[in-house]
């Protein structure tokens, strides 16, 4: 989604703060990828293959990064095995 800096300053405080949070979740799950948390899978489907889905999965260093995260966010406790 490209914006102008025009319409950027036409818009109100929530329309804004959407943009800006769109943003910083797109470049989090960039920063995600080329770390190596996840990777993005494309196949193909339809009656002739015309058409692309893309699937994201979790690595292993994904699952590691988020245990450590949910568990610093409280929702879960870490157990010692």
């Amino acid at each position: 989604m490209n914006i102008s800096v025009s319409n950027l300053m036409m818009m109100s405080s929530p329309e804004f703060t959407a943009v800006l949070v769109d943003r910083w979740q797109e470049l989090e799950n960039t920063q995600l990828i080329e770390n190596g948390c996840f990777v993005v899978r494309q196949s193909t489907y339809g009656p002739e293959n015309d058409r692309i889905a893309n699937t994201t999965l979790i690595t292993g260093k994904g699952e590691l990064w988020l245990t450590k995260k949910v568990i610093k966010a409280g929702v879960l406790k870490a157990v010692a095995v």
